[in-house]
């Protein structure tokens, strides 16, 4: 049996509830993770407007009287988490290594 419009609108609105949660974590990373002034700023601005399209996902989500996916934003987060983790392994080798030109 086929979902309903709206049923197939909530699964994608909760996707992309995930998706925003994930970036709030990596550019909060980000913006804590670099000495330049100017990136971290670009990084800063970035994660307040993430942060206003979470707000907007969620409140559509509500207004269908349905919530966030605990389970999504949970797998969102551990994506982020994975990719700080794996960041802070190859720093190291990022500090040594020539850079492309």
């Amino acid at each position: 049996m086929a979902d309903s419009a709206k049923d197939q609108l909530v699964t994608y609105l909760k996707d992309a509830h995930a998706l925003e949660q994930m970036s709030l974590r990596m550019t909060e990373a980000a913006a804590k993770a670099t000495d330049d002034p100017q990136l971290r700023e670009m990084f800063q601005h970035h994660h307040e407007e993430t942060q206003e399209h979470e707000r907007l996902i969620r409140e559509r989500l509500e207004s269908y009287g349905e919530s966030t996916s605990t389970l999504k934003d949970l797998g969102g987060r551990l994506a982020a988490l994975a990719c700080s983790c794996a960041e802070e392994e190859l720093s190291p080798i990022a500090q040594v290594a020539p850079r492309p030109r």
